[in-house]
């Protein structure tokens, strides 16, 4: 029983480590045009601008919104 838990705990660990991986965080590679989002404070806000203006004008467009976490 307790070689069961001890496995048990062993793997539990191993998926929790293996979550916590800096691995995603590095894989993306932010691009000039994208609008970033980091604790409160936005990058290229005007490209943004430039995008909700087109759109009130009825002009179809696109961005990308990339937001940052702790």
């Amino acid at each position: 029983m307790l070689k069961k838990s001890m496995v048990f705990l062993a793997l539990s660990s191993l998926f929790v480590l293996s979550a916590c991986s800096d691995d995603a965080t590095n894989a993306y590679v932010v691009k000039v045009s994208d609008i970033v989002e980091l604790h409160g404070e936005i990058d290229n806000r005007e490209r943004f601008e430039q995008f909700f203006e087109h759109e009130q004008q009825g002009e179809d467009g696109t961005i990308r919104i990339v937001r940052y976490t702790i």
